[in-house]
Order: C-alpha cells, then structure tokens, then sequence
C-alpha cells in the first residue's frame, strides 16, 4: 500500500488568479454542456474514480450572480478544490483530507447531486466552507475525522451537529 503525504501547498496571489481564470473559462464550457444530458459525475469523467484533467478545472464553482443556478458541491467539485494547491493529484474522494470550497456561493449540503459525506468520514481532516449561504450543517456531522473547520460568514444557525465529530479541535 502507498503512502500518501499530507503536504500543505500556499500558492502566491498571481498563481491563484491564473488558477481562478482557468477555472472559469472551463465552467463557462461547463454550463454549455449542462443544457445536454445530465450523466453521473463519474461518467463525465470518463474515468472509473478519478478526473480528467478537463473535468478538474470545470468541476469547481463560483459564486452565482442573481438569476444563476445555485453551487452544488459535487464529486467532481470536491475533487477539484482538492487539488487546488496540492503537490500530487487526488483521484478518490476516499483520499481528499483537506477541501477548500470558500466564496462558491454554496447554500445546501444535501441536494441530490451532492457528494456522499460518508465517503470522506475516514479521511477529511480540514474542512472550511467560509463565505458561503449554508445555513444548515447536519450532512457534516458523519465527518468523524474532521479536525478543523471553517463555517466562518455563512447563514448557519445550529452548530450542534458538529458536536458528533469528536476530533474535532477548531471550529
């Protein structure tokens, strides 16, 4: 079995941007082809569990503007955030230990076309949600490895959910 490294990567303010640009011109490809079929995330792919390359640049969100459809934080768009800034590729949702999904807009963690929690309980360890509409966080409280999370200017009104996550440290 290989072992996996938990590196953390800061990526300077010019590095971000190009990535943030590529990411949306890969959405605006993705909105076009919405308006077609709908298939499975992992069908999209083209990959059984994992993403191609293509797919990791359209699978990230952004905020949407009045009259856009809502974010949805899907397979595709975890696996995206995750390996924005990580040194090695994340081609399982089993493997992602870290997700970043701040300032997409995202107001509901449990639509149809969301990513099964239980399938990052073993694994996620940081977790920030910031600047978001979430206003509620019981789909989190499966998360039993979670260690740190960001809910910071979000709509949330009950924290208690969080309290099943027992490692947790810093809420």
């Amino acid at each position: 079995m290989a072992a996996i490294s938990k590196r953390k990567v800061v990526l300077s303010e010019s590095e971000l941007q190009r990535l943030q640009a590529q990411i949306l011109e890969g959405l605006e490809e993705e909105e076009e082809s919405e308006d077609q079929a709908d298939p499975p995330d992992d069908e999209r792919s083209g990959l059984q569990g994992g993403v191609a390359k293509s797919e990791v640049r359209q699978g990230a969100a952004k905020v949407p503007r009045q009259g856009e459809e809502e974010v949805e934080l899907t397979q595709v768009a975890v696996l995206a955030a995750a390996a924005i800034g990580s040194p090695e590729s994340v081609d399982r949702i089993e493997d992602v230990t870290q997700l970043l999904f701040r300032n997409r807009g995202l107001k509901d963690l449990s639509t149809r076309r969301t990513v099964d929690f239980s399938r990052l309980a073993g694994s996620l360890e940081v977790l920030s949600f910031s600047n978001n509409r979430i206003t509620d966080v019981r789909p989190l409280a499966m998360l039993a490895s979670l260690v740190e999370v960001n809910l910071n200017f979000n709509q949330i009104v009950d924290l208690s959910p969080l309290f099943e996550c027992e490692l947790l440290e810093k809420l």
